[in-house]
């Protein structure tokens, strides 16, 4: 398939935390690109969405610890396999050691260093209220987006500096995660699929590639043992979806890491 479109399906919570972790640090990312004082409004409205996801999941950093010493494990059993590249495989675990060392020996409290900013407290406090960060509401807010995009960029570029080491967890996790199988094209009869998940490791997410000229989308269901995809359409954006009676060709990877 020359193109398609790849849609992910985590299956455990550490992997819909990770997913939604590179969300919101790619949307962050892409606002920070823009140089405009709504680019940077953009910006600071995902840098409070990501504070506020860490904060909430207290154990976040310990989490991710736990699952970049669980992949270390995992690679280290490669070592004496044939045709595996020791040298490569070597860097891999040296990267993974300095992230997971990185994780646990940072004190840093991103609860207590959200308190303790007051700028963006008083933007914070105001999220919640529709159009309420406009310049009568938050004068001080709308002088600081009239600054320099450079100044404004390096403040932001402060304030989350405090996430850098989760940031890089996840995305070295869901890189490995990623690229621990191949992917295999795959019929789906009718829009339907049902097939079991390895047995031998634990599966981590499903990802599947659609060609776009399909005009439809997977929905997956999950257990312990097996999975089931049914592949949807809408006649129309108002309308509701319906399951689609094509036979369609896809492909489908067991992230198995």
């Amino acid at each position: 398939m020359a193109e398609i479109l790849i849609y992910e399906q985590p299956l455990n919570e550490r992997m819909r935390t990770l997913l939604r972790l590179e969300f919101l640090f790619e949307q962050l990312e892409y606002h920070l690109q823009g140089e405009s004082s709504w680019d940077t409004r953009a910006a600071i409205n995902t840098l409070l969405d990501l504070q506020a996801f860490a904060v909430a999941r207290t154990d976040l950093k310990s989490d991710l610890a736990m699952e970049v010493d669980r992949q270390v494990k995992s690679l280290q059993r490669l070592r004496e396999s044939p045709g595996v590249d020791g040298e490569r495989l070597h860097e891999v675990l040296t990267d993974l050691e300095g992230i997971s060392s990185g994780l646990k020996n940072d004190n840093r409290n991103i609860s207590v260093q959200m308190k303790n900013n007051k700028f963006l407290n008083a933007i914070r406090n105001r999220s919640t209220i529709p159009g309420a960060s406009c310049s009568f509401d938050l004068p001080f807010f709308h002088q600081w987006l009239l600054s320099p995009s450079e100044q404004r960029a390096a403040d932001i570029a402060g304030w989350v500096e405090t996430l850098q080491p989760i940031h890089q967890a996840a995305d070295r996790v869901l890189q490995l995660v990623r690229s621990s199988n191949h992917p295999h094209k795959v019929t789906v009869t009718k829009g339907l699929l049902e097939q079991n998940l390895p047995a031998d490791r634990p599966c981590q997410m499903i990802r599947i590639g659609l060609p776009p000229a399909c005009g439809c989308y997977p929905e997956i269901s999950s257990g312990k043992h097996r999975f089931l995809l049914r592949l949807l359409q809408r006649p129309n954006l108002g309308e509701s979806p319906v399951h689609i009676q094509e036979d369609v060709e896809m492909e489908l990877t067991l992230c198995v890491m």
